[in-house]
């Protein structure tokens, strides 16, 4: 097995990065396969609103938002300020949908790109880092199956797994490492 190993020592800063990159992927890779795919009741409405134009986003909105005294026939204000007032209210919650909505589908794309750069990122990994970390993260493999899989001791794959999220923190910090012939 080839071992990796930073091309300059590391300082106390790049050190303290690493480890917080660390802790950062490791949450990262637990959501990337929710990231990409882009799963929810979110996704399923940003869908559905993207087919839509104005008039079915209003008759969308109003079929879940509308207040009783809006859409009920039998209601009539005290006076037209009254029924004002609750015509402002509910176009100004229209706004606030539409905003809602475009603000969820700008995060959604954001987070489902950085998902597949850090799919790509791991993937790039040398070959028995990038298939630990994908059937253990993508893949969702129990611990036995990728030991069996892989033919790897449980020590070695805690190992392997702890080394192969440094690389990949070395990767995106920037941080240049090379490839040296362990001897055992």
């Amino acid at each position: 097995m080839k071992k990796y190993t930073v091309v300059k020592p590391l300082s106390r800063g790049d050190k303290t990065r690493v480890d917080s990159r660390m802790r950062t992927l490791v949450s990262r890779l637990k959501h990337m396969k929710a990231d990409i795919e882009m799963q929810g009741d979110l996704k399923d409405l940003i869908d559905r609103s993207g087919f839509y134009v104005d008039d079915d986003l209003i008759n969308m909105y109003s079929s879940n938002y509308s207040p009783v005294k809006v859409s009920d026939p039998v209601y009539k204000g005290k006076g037209e300020c009254d029924m004002t007032s609750i015509f402002l209210d509910y176009s100004t919650g229209f706004d606030d949908f539409i905003e809602y909505i475009d603000t969820e589908y700008r995060r959604l794309i954001k987070t489902s790109s950085a998902a597949v750069t850090l799919y790509s990122n791991v993937i790039s990994l040398p070959n028995v880092y990038a298939k630990l970390l994908l059937l253990t993260f993508y893949y969702e493999e129990p611990v036995d199956t990728i030991i069996n899989m892989l033919f790897i001791s449980r020590a070695s794959y805690y190992r392997y797994k702890k080394e192969a999220i440094t690389l990949l923190a070395y990767k995106e910090l920037g941080i240049k490492y090379k490839e040296t012939e362990h001897k055992r």
